[in-house]
């Protein structure tokens, strides 16, 4: 298929290479996948090439894309190779992937499947540019190998952007590879547009008295309950009801019982079944349209998948609501008072629902519908536009590449600068990562620097220390000085005459270096920690309002004590409030638990929760993760009881996550956080959780302000400064 143009002159268009691992002349839910993310992507500001895995053997399936602008159909076979196959093996997919890049060089690659990205993976010039998405994820945990474990690690860490379908998944991949944390984004089913102009106020009503009309469109499977949907139409006399079902597809899954597809195949070929087979898209949405219900029904033991069915938001589409297993993911789209749930595993559970909703069945497929227009293709389009936007930074283009050098001994918060300066095309990044704060390999840091023509220490540790004495004149160093390094000794040793610039996080932080210091204050720039708000904006699961979180109890200045003392306070109210510690323990930390007066106060606080029956029930210590944004969803409000704090990014993060922050008086305390978030004491901050809590309206409202005060830390405006700052180059 040729390439469409819809290019206008003086826009620049983004490349986006799209492989899916599927066979369009099967109809099932990869092969619809494949063909609608080819159609929504071309409704953003993107050219699209899309390599298909086989040679259809039929067009019915791309028949969608023959008009669509800006796009370029490439087959398995490469015109120029003498192999004759027709079919693409993961080996051969990344191969062929890496052919057609180096043709059109493409600023995105979009690949489904979990085989095929691993291969990827071993193409260093195709795996920065690998936005993933494996629906094929092992599942459950319990059946995941160590070594599946270390390759989707491996890839996580490596590639772009990673793709998932529902918050449950996103949640899954970020708890088993710590490295897709931060990196994934939601794709979820996407449904045309024109499904939901086919609802009209025209629709016959369904009554007592007359037929209804069932449909299912997808693949034949024993746990999608395909065989029991076709008995739905024997079952009708019990209920003097007249059924008919429209059934399409054509994929037959393998069944435990070996004889199953052939049962199968005969019940669609019954009274009142008509099977359509393979059809168009357009031809499909007029057989939904048409229909009553649609049919989403499946076996049980489905109900915990990670994944959500695209007919079903479909159906809904279309006017025509669909009949689902009741699931908390279910729920969370159509409510939990959704009338057409089904609460048990048969085909009079169907028919039950279908004849107690007939009287409704009209404000039932309005309220479904309206319920699914967020999956729209338009609305899909516009989704990811946002992420891809997110992830490009406009070039300074100073002509050649600069090598950038990254030195210090942690490196997790310089994770997505360095992201933008290596997207920006104007920087080639190299590390200089630091065994300790104190422990380094004296030359390799030396062979490092003399490649380099900006150095940027993470941390004003001995690693500012070090390069602050050793950089040369046409060199230009920047340092981030993050909080704890204002009290160090080595602090005043770091060569400032040397240093372009030194970040600091906050403006009592630069008021404290300086102090200290005597420094020249235009050598200190505050540029704030940087938030990912959309990766920490999810939505909240069921009674997150009851729950309290503390992120963080080490050194004992962060004074885990007055957490506890508001969790007693809120318990002589109210006993559906809970308490979530997470972190490291002190004795974690060597350094700390030697310390007699640190571990004096833990013991003491220990001893306390431990002599306390209420306290011990609620109370849960959860180990440190990347995953910040999963665990935020089950957390209502966020405390910051520290002493002392440069900026204190967890409750920032907590408030991008329209978690509700109460943070103690201390200095810097308002100006980065704003005075309603403010409080005095221990008592004051149960008395503002006890008072919100008995108004939801007030309890939102709280966590929108809080959401739009923390906007400012988004990390695409902060890297934009520190980006202005470290590309000032003369």
């Amino acid at each position: 298929m040729e390439k469409k143009s819809n290019e206008c002159p003086g826009v620049r268009r983004r490349k986006i290479l799209l492989y899916g691992d599927v066979n369009l002349d099967v109809m099932d839910g990869s092969a619809v996948w494949l063909v609608s993310l080819a159609q929504v992507l071309s409704k953003t500001a993107s050219d699209v090439y899309v390599l298909l895995k086989t040679e259809p053997k039929t067009a019915t399936l791309l028949k969608p894309l023959e008009d669509v602008s800006g796009l370029q159909i490439y087959y398995p076979k490469n015109p120029g190779s003498e192999s004759d196959s027709q079919t693409l093996t993961p080996r051969a997919a990344a191969s062929r992937l890496k052919q057609i890049d180096e043709e059109i060089n493409a600023d995105i690659l979009i690949a489904r499947g979990q085989a095929v990205s691993f291969e990827i993976a071993k193409h260093p010039e195709l795996i920065k540019k690998l936005w993933s998405y494996i629906t094929d994820l092992p599942y459950p945990i319990t059946d995941v190998s160590s070594q599946e474990l270390e390759d989707l690690e491996a890839l996580s860490a490596k590639c772009r952007r990673l793709f998932a379908q529902t918050e449950e998944a996103r949640s899954y991949l970020e708890s088993i590879a710590p490295s897709a944390a931060g990196k994934t984004v939601l794709l979820s089913p996407m449904v045309p547009d024109e499904f939901f102009f086919n609802m009209t106020s025209e629709k016959p009503r369904a009554e007592k008295s007359r037929s209804v009309s069932l449909v299912y469109a997808g693949k034949f499977a024993e746990n999608w309950r395909t065989l029991e949907m076709c008995a739905l139409a024997t079952d009708r006399t019990v209920y003097q009801t007249e059924i008919f079902i429209s059934m399409i597809g054509n994929k037959f899954q393998k069944a435990v019982d070996s004889e199953w597809p052939e049962h199968m195949r005969n019940a669609l070929e019954s009274a009142n079944v008509a099977w359509h087979g393979v059809l168009p898209r357009s031809e499909t949405i007029k057989h939904v349209a048409e229909a009553d219900y649609g049919l989403g029904w499946r076996a049980p033991l489905l109900d915990s998948s990670l994944e959500l069915s695209t007919k079903a938001l479909e159906y809904a589409a279309a006017g025509t609501p669909p009949i689902i297993n009741r699931t908390a993911m279910h729920e969370s789209i159509f409510g939990v008072n959704y009338p057409l749930f089904i609460e048990k595993d048969s085909t009079e559970e169907v028919l039950n629902v279908i004849v107690n909703s007939f009287e409704n069945i009209d404000p039932i497929r309005r309220s479904a519908q309206n319920a699914v227009r967020r999956y729209s293709f338009t609305e899909s389009a516009n989704r990811l536009e946002g992420y891809f936007q997110r992830g490009e930074v406009e070039s300074k283009q100073f002509g050649a590449p600069r090598t950038f050098l990254v030195a210090g001994h942690d490196l997790k918060f310089a994770g997505e600068l360095v992201e933008t300066l290596e997207t920006s095309g104007d920087f080639e990044v190299i590390y200089d990562e630091w065994d300790g704060l104190n422990s380094h390999d004296d030359a390799k840091s030396f062979n490092m620097l003399r490649s380099a023509d900006v150095v940027f220490c993470e941390w004003a540790g001995n690693n500012a220390v070090w390069y602050s004495h050793r950089v040369s004149v046409d060199q230009k160093l920047f340092v981030r000085l993050h909080g704890f390094e204002a009290y160090a000794d080595w602090l005043e040793d770091i060569a400032i005459e040397n240093v372009e610039k030194m970040f600091v996080v906050s403006e009592h932080l630069k008021r404290r270096v300086i102090g200290r210091t005597g420094w020249d204050e235009s050598k200190l720039v505050v540029i704030p920690n940087a938030l990912n708000v959309p990766d920490l904006n999810r939505p909240k699961i069921l009674g997150h309002q009851f729950r309290i979180g503390l992120v963080g109890m080490v050194p004992f200045l962060k004074r885990p004590d007055r957490a506890v003392d508001v969790l007693e306070k809120l318990l002589e109210s109210d006993n559906r409030f809970t308490l979530h510690v997470r972190g490291r323990l002190p004795w974690e930390y060597s350094y700390v638990w030697r310390k007699a007066r640190e571990q004096e106060a833990y013991l003491a606080l220990f001893s306390r929760i431990g002599g306390s029956a209420l306290l011990k029930q609620h109370i849960a210590f959860e180990p440190f993760g990347a995953d910040m944004g999963s665990w935020l969803r089950k957390i209502g409000w966020i405390l910051s009881p520290s002493n002392r704090e440069s900026f204190h990014l967890a409750p920032a993060e907590a408030m991008a996550s329209k978690a509700v922050p109460l943070v103690w008086e201390r200095e810097g305390a308002r100006q980065i956080f704003s005075d309603q978030f403010v409080v005095d004491n221990s008592d004051a901050a149960a008395e503002r959780i006890l008072e919100l809590v008995k108004d939801r309206r007030s309890y939102e409202r709280a966590g929108d302000d809080a959401f739009k005060h923390v906007s400012q830390f988004d990390q695409q405006q902060v890297h934009s400064r520190l980006l202005a700052a470290l590309t000032s180059l003369s």
